[in-house]
């Protein structure tokens, strides 16, 4: 919701800012996601916990994550804000526009790093304590603050300064910091509430091998994320409208790529409660594909109907609007294979094969969508590259499924 408030309010203000906040995006979604991807232990070992203890609330988990996570966020912002002044005299784009742009939104989102990691790993917390509605906390006030401010920062609407991208960065990175002490008063609270007690050392004991992992998930993030960097650095080579499209179909696949990674987090609940026969039984992986090949054809349908409206409302430019009513067809169609990807992903997650994880998303995005991304590019523009996603998607599903059925047997093998 941020993303998308981001991409109609700049939208209208400029084309060239547009494609300077598709690059600054990406930017800066290279840290932060391998931070996030640092709190992949904790997803899959805080549901365990939970389950073996129910009553408890325990916090020794999170507290050991975010004392290693948070020296390292505040570093990434410290370098992203290097970044920023880097980007703004390196004359990256063609356009001056966009290279302004992208190191104006860069500086001002650098700092929102600190409190997305924060307040995920409280999210992750409260949903393992049956809280499954934090997420929607988060969005209403994290959306409703970025909202507001953004609308008064770009235009400098009121008392405000006129602030282009550098505001839209800057109202992200506020609603971020906003809804910290909002769900660290849930945590409070929900801890209060504790019918059950289980020792410190005994939580501990349980996340005692995080960081093996925690490490292959962070260098899946950093070859993931480096990838979508170059990604964008490809489709600015095709000029200002390509790019500023691909930000509004960026959106669509976000879309697409939130809901995956939700259900996939809801797969991880139900294995770390200890109903690992979810991923041992052949019957139970079936279904669970068919689920999420369904529900990523409605996805993929709802994105289909919603492309032209979309399109239409995200920027007046017209080469804009048809860049991107292309683009997000092309992510509508792909919805079905990134959820059927993505069910193969939590299988290995669940197994705690997240070494296989890192081989199968590195094969799929430098195997796959840079080669695909840069030749569909020179044949067809900013609409080729994308095509890159889809093999990205494609292969990364491919290889997971592969490795899925080897873990599973060597399971058995073993047994």
């Amino acid at each position: 919701m941020v993303s998308i408030t981001d991409t109609v309010i700049v939208g209208y203000y400029s084309s060239e800012a547009l494609a300077g906040v598709a690059f600054g995006s990406a930017l800066y979604e290279l840290p932060l996601n391998c931070l996030l991807g640092g709190l992949m232990a904790y997803r899959i070992l805080a549901p365990r916990v939970a389950g073996n203890y129910p009553g408890t609330r325990p916090t020794g988990g999170i507290v050991l994550m975010l004392r290693g996570l948070l020296p390292w966020a505040v570093l990434a912002s410290i370098l992203l804000f290097g970044a920023a002044i880097l980007l703004r005299s390196s004359g990256f784009f063609d356009a001056f526009q966009a290279s302004q742009a992208s190191s104006q939104y860069v500086a001002g989102r650098a700092w929102s790093i600190l409190p997305e990691i924060a307040t995920t790993a409280i999210v992750v917390t409260l949903v393992t304590w049956g809280r499954t509605k934090t997420p929607l906390i988060v969005l209403l006030v994290a959306s409703a603050v970025n909202l507001v401010l953004d609308y008064f920062l770009v235009y400098g609407v009121w008392v405000f300064p006129e602030l282009g991208a550098f505001g839209a960065g800057l109202a992200g990175t506020i609603g971020m910091f906003a809804v910290v002490p909002v769900v660290l008063a849930v945590l409070l609270k929900e801890k209060a509430a504790e019918t059950d007690h289980v020792e410190q050392q005994t939580v501990l004991a349980q996340f005692s091998g995080w960081t093996r992992l925690t490490l292959p998930a962070v260098g899946s993030a950093a070859v993931d994320y480096a990838g979508n960097l170059v990604f964008f650095a490809i489709v600015s080579l095709g000029g200002v409208s390509g790019l500023a499209a691909t930000r509004i179909a960026s959106n669509a696949h976000l879309l697409a790529f939130v809901l995956a990674s939700s259900l996939s987090s809801a797969l991880l609940y139900v294995v770390g409660g200890g109903d690992i026969s979810v991923a041992q039984s052949r019957n139970a992986r079936l279904e669970l594909r068919r689920k999420f090949l369904r529900i990523g054809m409605l996805l993929g349908g709802g994105i289909a109907i919603l492309a032209w409206p979309v399109s239409f409302a995200a920027s007046p430019d017209q080469e804009v609007r048809r860049f991107s009513l292309v683009l997000v067809l092309v992510v509508a169609a792909m919805c079905p294979v990134i959820t059927w990807a993505y069910v193969n992903v939590s299988f290995l997650r669940a197994m705690e094969r997240t070494g296989s994880d890192f081989l199968s998303n590195t094969a799929g995005v430098w195997g796959a969508q840079i080669p695909v991304a840069y030749v569909g590019l020179l044949m067809f523009q900013a609409p080729g590259a994308f095509l890159g996603l889809a093999a990205y998607w494609l292969c990364r599903g491919a290889i997971a499924s592969f490795q899925v059925k080897l873990a599973l047997q060597i399971e058995a093998d073993r047994d």
